[in-house]
């Protein structure tokens, strides 16, 4: 299987694109979406799904598989892909996993820690109280020092999941992850990470910031408000969605939510960066020489 990683912003669909036509097209691969905001329907402006038309036929996977109204896991991510996987490789085609989300890569290719699943009303709960100006951080570091030395305070989403489940369980997060439940995958996998210049990826990520303000953002979010999608949900806690229910509750203007959005966009790459330069299995390419390229070489790579 060839995967297709790294930071938001550097093409990985678009390369992921490039490479199944030279492989031939539809009809002899297809791509997996490793992506966790993805996976949501009707979240499409702020996910940047790559439009139909752009995908040249390709069939795509795990795009679209959950409702925003549902809590989708890192688990349910890995047995899903798995099957998918099954299928692209039962009808004769290769598939090419393509995203950024480490924690599902984790889960797919490596397997899963023995965690339970997320209970919504603790989560509800704690995601108001960090609302509210609580330290969860400070919490998580009393409880689970290990999870605590390896999360920042600003990535709320995985200080609340490793709150929850010591919650849940009085066991912390640390010792979960000890115990693994085996990948169903092969090992056998070709991994190529996209990265770029700093500076040019915040460029990027700013231009991609008004792109999608300009695109309809702020109607989208209303619209998943209006079909009871809560403000906490996990959904609505992707990056771009979450500072636009602030922006729409009048919590700030629109300069203050653009801006939010363009920061925390910048600090989620500065995040994915550190989890894959992790993975020593990552062959790096230079994403600012574009898709297509890039493609070639991996091409190139996998048929030596």
């Amino acid at each position: 299987m060839i995967c297709v990683v790294g930071p938001t912003c550097t093409g990985k669909g678009r390369t992921a694109v490039e490479l199944a036509s030279l492989f031939g097209g539809p009809g002899t691969a297809a791509i997996v979406s490793c992506d966790s905001a993805k996976v949501y329907r009707g979240m499409d402006v702020g996910t940047c799904k790559m439009p139909v038309a752009a995908r040249r036929g390709v069939e795509w996977f795990m795009l679209d598989v959950a409702d925003p109204t549902e809590s989708y896991s890192a688990g349910r991510y890995a047995a899903e892909a798995t099957e998918a996987i099954g299928d692209i490789w039962t009808s004769g085609r290769t598939p090419i996993l393509a995203g950024g989300t480490g924690l599902y890569f984790r889960a797919l290719v490596d397997g899963i820690c023995d965690a339970p699943p997320g209970d919504p009303e603790t989560r509800r709960e704690l995601l108001a109280r960090a609302a509210a100006g609580a330290d969860l951080h400070a919490e998580l570091a009393a409880v689970d020092p290990a999870a605590a030395e390896r999360l920042e305070p600003a990535d709320t989403k995985r200080v609340v999941r490793a709150l929850e489940v010591y919650l849940a369980t009085g066991v912390p997060m640390s010792e979960h992850q000890k115990i693994t439940e085996p990948a169903v995958l092969p090992n056998e996998l070709s991994v190529f990470g996209l990265d770029m210049g700093r500076d040019v990826l915040a460029k990027r990520i700013e231009e991609r910031t008004k792109r999608i303000i300009e695109a309809g953002l702020e109607d989208e979010v209303r619209r998943l408000l209006d079909a009871g999608v809560d403000p906490a949900s996990p959904a609505l806690q992707a990056i771009g969605y979450r500072q636009t229910v602030g922006y729409i509750n009048g919590e700030y203007g629109p300069e203050e939510w653009e801006r939010l959005i363009d920061r925390d966009t910048r600090r989620f790459a500065k995040r994915q960066r550190t989890w894959w330069r992790a993975d020593e299995r990552v062959v790096w390419l230079d994403a600012e020489i574009g898709p297509g390229p890039n493609a070639e070489v991996i091409l190139d790579t996998v048929t030596v």
